[in-house]
């Protein structure tokens, strides 16, 4: 999420392209497992979600997703196969790509 809040119009559009059945937001917990301090605004992203669109909003532990997204891009980057310097928002986009892998490897 952005500072000023979701792009409601670009997440409408791209749930229309996809046509998910359910949504996958992460839960920010410190190491310690206590709530991280963006749990607030997760919790409030995902109810909203969930009322906009009505689809099932399922929430998953994305502990650690960054650290290892990081390590991910940088064994690319070292191998050659990713060439340009990592940004923030590349390692969003791999730490969301470790949350959804991680979900989908634990469903029956």
């Amino acid at each position: 999420m952005l500072a000023h809040g979701p792009d409601w119009p670009a997440i409408e559009r791209e749930l229309a392209n996809v046509g998910p059945d359910l949504l996958l937001v992460g839960e920010p917990y410190n190491d310690d497992g206590t709530p991280g301090r963006l749990g607030p605004a997760a919790t409030r992203f995902a109810a909203e979600l969930a009322a906009r669109f009505g689809l099932e909003v399922v929430r998953m532990d994305e502990r650690y997703s960054s650290t290892e997204a990081q390590g991910l891009l940088k064994a690319g980057r070292a191998s050659g196969e990713r060439r340009r310097p990592l940004q923030r928002g590349d390692i969003d986009s791999a730490a969301a790509a470790v949350v959804l892998t991680s979900w989908l490897q634990n469903q029956p």
